[in-house]
């Protein structure tokens, strides 16, 4: 639920937006916002009883396999846009 999607959402985008800039700072923030955001939102779904640990693990591991997938992705197709 609120992990996954959490993680689906904002690691995803932190991804994506950290390969749009080439500094190295800023890739770094926008990569541990997004982890930041995840984290407190998986954290608080554990601290109100609503999820068990596993299942917020279970979330956080399925949303960075996600944000991986679409790194991936966007890499692939940057790459294949340069010329050889």
């Amino acid at each position: 639920g609120h992990a996954s999607m959490s993680g689906v959402f904002y690691l995803t985008l932190g991804v994506l937006l950290a390969q749009r800039h080439g500094r190295r700072p800023q890739r770094l923030f926008l990569l541990g916002a997004a982890a930041l955001l995840a984290g407190l939102i998986g954290a608080s779904r554990v601290v109100l009883g609503v999820h068990w640990a596993s299942d917020v693990l279970a979330g956080w591991a399925f949303g960075a396999d996600w944000a991986a997938l679409w790194f991936y992705l966007a890499t692939r197709l940057r790459d294949a846009r340069r010329p050889h």
